[in-house]
């Protein structure tokens, strides 16, 4: 098993692939004052790549704060953002979802203006029919506990079917500022 760091730089690099470990290493986040306004939806444009190996698919989700000021949203160790795949206009797929001991600490995450959060998920052991188009529904939490809910719609990619008796998984990552 690779590295955690090793791990988020090999996303950020281009999603370069080979990666055995969806363990993140939780890296420093800009902590602020509650004076910090919560992110809106009309600032916040989420993207999504991915890189297919032959066990999984290692995806990354980058939030960009579009807005002209600083703005936040809850994240941390107590905080693991709601995710979900689902074809076009239907249901999110079945998915188990790993609970990990985690720290009950949620922290604010700062998004400077222009700036950039991140979340990388591993989604595993598909063994249905092949999606052609996916969205990536993903619902983040503001400072108020309202929800943010964001769409990013991809060309359908899943893992390979590894093992027909065991659930497809989806572990994910905390939001990092």
């Amino acid at each position: 098993m690779r590295s955690r760091t090793f791990f988020v730089a090999l996303l950020v690099a281009a999603l370069a692939g080979g990666a055995h470990s969806l363990r993140v290493h939780a890296m420093p986040a800009r902590v602020i004052s509650a004076a910090t306004p919560d992110c809106g939806i009309v600032s916040l444009r989420l993207s999504a790549s991915w890189r297919h190996t032959a066990r999984a698919l290692y995806g990354l989700l980058t939030v960009v704060n579009r807005g002209l000021t600083p703005c936040a949203l809850l994240g941390g160790p107590g905080v693991v953002p709601d995710i979900s795949l689902a074809p076009p206009h239907g249901q999110p797929f079945h998915l188990q979802q790993p609970i990990e001991a985690r720290s009950a600490l949620a922290r604010l995450v700062v998004l400077q203006a222009q700036g950039r959060g991140r979340i990388t998920f591993r989604w595993s052991n598909w063994c249905q029919r092949q999606p052609r188009v996916l969205d990536v529904r993903v619902i983040l939490t503001r400072n108020n506990s309202t929800p943010l809910r964001l769409i990013n719609r991809m060309s359908g990619a899943s893992p390979s079917c590894t093992n027909p008796s065991r659930a497809s998984t989806l572990e994910v990552s905390e939001l990092e500022g």
